[in-house]
């Protein structure tokens, strides 16, 4: 096989984000991002509700120009796209949590995706510190292998 030949055959066994393995580091990133999703899609959905009544009021005193030009800006700001990447991932990661034990799931939605201290998180829960933190690295190994194992599992 020549190098021509070799490449395009990698270059076809490159899989999608959505297909290939998911790493520790990547699932708690995506699990500190999630309250900043949530959050942009609220700011979002509030902006197209106050923008939307602009319009109304705009087309209320005969406005049109105005009216076409928020109606642009909304049009512009993508939200369906934003809620439907947000959803799958969400979905994705709330069926592996649920899989997980009591504590591990308090450590999980305390500490990695709400962002609270380890020593908080101890304090609420009657573990040591050092319990919590070793749980927090576990479980984002957890995370890790089950998604993995779903995403094999569906090929």
């Amino acid at each position: 096989m020549c190098f021509l030949e070799s490449s395009i055959t990698f270059c076809k066994n490159i899989k999608s984000k959505e297909e290939r393995m998911i790493d520790e580091a990547e699932v708690r990133t995506d699990l500190r991002e999630w309250r900043k999703r949530e959050h942009a899609i609220n700011v979002c959905l509030d902006a197209r509700s106050r923008m939307q009544r602009q319009v109304e009021l705009l087309l209320e005193y005969g406005k049109v120009d105005d009216a076409e030009r928020v109606k642009q800006q909304i049009a512009s700001l993508k939200i369906d796209k934003l809620i439907a990447d947000a959803q799958s991932k969400r979905e994705m990661y709330i069926q592996a949590i649920e899989r997980l034990d009591a504590i591990d799931k308090i450590v999980v939605v305390e500490n990695i995706i709400n962002g609270k201290t380890y020593w908080r998180v101890a304090q609420d829960t009657a573990y040591s510190v050092d319990a919590i933190r070793w749980r927090a690295k576990r479980v984002a190994r957890k995370l890790c292998a089950i998604i993995n194992k779903k995403r094999v599992m569906e090929r």
